[in-house]
């Protein structure tokens, strides 16, 4: 009886360690957490001729008084889809404009005296979606060296700038 108790009792601690917790709506960088409350989704249209769409996603912390001041995230995503941005992993790419790529990603992120700006090099960024609520799963590498990581969860502010494609600056 003793025996029974005690698998019973190791069955239902192995199966609480696999429960997922919740994730939270944050950035990771050089061991450090920045959060994240809110998110743009601007549409560029075909931007760069290519036969596909530009999507750009700002996912950003929104904690400063001051505009530009947020911890951020940006990334250049380019989809299939004229009417969305296409459901699936993004792949970094800095000579495609090819569907599930993205071409350009920066960040910046401050808290305390810590402050770091970099632009991706290489990685991934996962979306997905449920009802009007957007999911980000962000896995990078940036030119300074450090990994950036990520995820955010929640709805975003949708802007079609198509007609507006020639007063868009890019950071290249």
């Amino acid at each position: 009886m003793l025996l029974i108790g005690l698998v019973l009792m190791i069955s239902f601690s192995a199966c609480k360690k696999d429960e997922e917790e919740p994730k939270e709506n944050e950035l990771s960088y050089d061991g450090k957490t920045f959060g994240l409350s809110i998110g743009d989704l601007d549409y560029w249209g075909d931007y760069y001729n290519s036969g596909y769409f530009n999507f750009d996603v700002y996912l950003y912390s929104n904690t400063s008084d001051f505009p530009g001041q947020d911890n951020y995230i940006y990334f250049e995503l380019f989809s299939s889809s004229p009417t969305e941005l296409v459901l699936g992993t993004y792949t970094f790419n800095a000579t495609s404009y090819a569907p599930k790529t993205f071409s350009y990603g920066e960040f910046e992120v401050e808290k305390d005296a810590f402050s770091a700006y970099g632009e991706i090099t290489a990685g991934t960024v996962k979306v997905s979606k449920s009802g009007a609520s957007y999911e980000f799963t962000i896995n990078c590498d940036t030119d300074t060296g450090k990994k950036i990581t990520g995820y955010y969860k929640g709805s975003l502010v949708y802007s079609d700038l198509s007609a507006l494609k020639s007063m868009k600056s890019r950071k290249n």
